[in-house]
């Protein structure tokens, strides 16, 4: 299984992935990287899952 594959089957990062989608939709104007922050607070995700989200949500990913 690869790091991928095994980060999204983590249900707290499937949430924070979630919100942080729904939080784009709502708001074009909002910062990638202070969803992640927020987000990483709201589900209280591991330094290793915030990286995560960071390189997710990237704009050149």
């Amino acid at each position: 299984m690869s790091r991928h594959t095994r980060a999204l089957a983590d249900v707290k990062l499937q949430r924070a992935i979630r919100w942080i989608s729904e939080k784009l939709d709502q708001a074009s104007g909002v910062s990638r990287a202070e969803l992640v922050d927020r987000a990483s607070r709201e589900f209280n995700l591991t330094p290793l899952q915030t990286e995560f989200l960071y390189r997710m949500h990237s704009p050149t990913a």
